[in-house]
């Protein structure tokens, strides 16, 4: 259990240094799945033959 705990405070730890980076990031997956036209992959049902 000692293990696990260490674990838990390195991933705690870790968490607040890159919060800042950590909510760019979260920032950009919004822009990315919220934004249809930021998807060029997905094709239109209508453009499928």
């Amino acid at each position: 259990m000692n293990q696990i705990n260490i674990i838990k405070r390195n991933q705690i730890f870790i968490f607040v240094i890159n919060q800042d980076q950590l909510n760019f990031d979260f920032q950009l997956k919004a822009l990315f799945f919220f934004n249809p036209l930021a998807v060029p992959t997905v094709t239109k049902p209508s453009e499928q033959d």
